[in-house]
């Protein structure tokens, strides 16, 4: 993986990166949240997500371990999403450079009991204009599966154009009709 760049070309401190939404608020993945992630990652949250859910804890920290080494090296975002009026955990979102290129790739999960409450979109905008000010990259993309209309509409609210459709196969056994969206600097 290569490191995200900088738009001024600093040094990124992933880490340290503290988020705020109107109603959510974004930080980096702890062992804090490993119990929160495996009760809410479920099959259901997961249907059109590439990973599998797991109810083994210690897949949960390899997972957070392994996101907050990239982040030290500047590989990827990976951030819990919290409802900020609370602290409740509902998420996790993220901003990976997957190809080592310019074109960053967003991805974003939220637990069953915060969906219809368009929480999703407001911590993905928050993330994409973290990485616009933040970041220097070609364009973002958005990969989410066909039948996923929330996802999809929030894409098309960051003036998301379709570049290409896929299939892939998840973890757990589906076949996604991935529709991959560009996201403008």
């Amino acid at each position: 993986m290569n490191a995200l760049q900088a738009r001024d070309n600093s040094t990124l401190d992933l880490l340290a990166v503290r988020l705020d939404g109107i109603r959510v608020a974004l930080s980096p993945v702890t062992g804090d949240i490993a119990a929160e992630i495996r009760r809410e990652y479920t099959p259901a949250v997961a249907r059109y997500m590439i990973p599998a859910p797991s109810q083994d804890l210690g897949r949960v920290h390899e997972f957070i371990g392994a996101s907050r080494a990239n982040m030290a090296a500047g590989d990827e975002l990976v951030l819990g999403i919290h409802r900020r009026a609370t602290g409740e955990f509902i998420g996790v979102c993220g901003l990976h450079n997957r190809d080592g290129g310019d074109t960053p790739e967003l991805g974003i999960w939220l637990k069953a009991g915060a969906w219809g409450e368009r929480l999703g979109r407001e911590a993905i905008h928050v993330l994409v204009a973290w990485a616009k000010a933040h970041l220097a990259f070609d364009y973002l993309v958005y990969p989410v599966d066909k039948a996923n209309i929330a996802s999809r509409r929030i894409a098309e609210s960051l003036g998301g154009r379709l570049i290409r459709k896929r299939r892939r196969a998840s973890m757990s056994g589906y076949m996604l009709n991935e529709r991959v969206y560009r996201i403008d600097p």
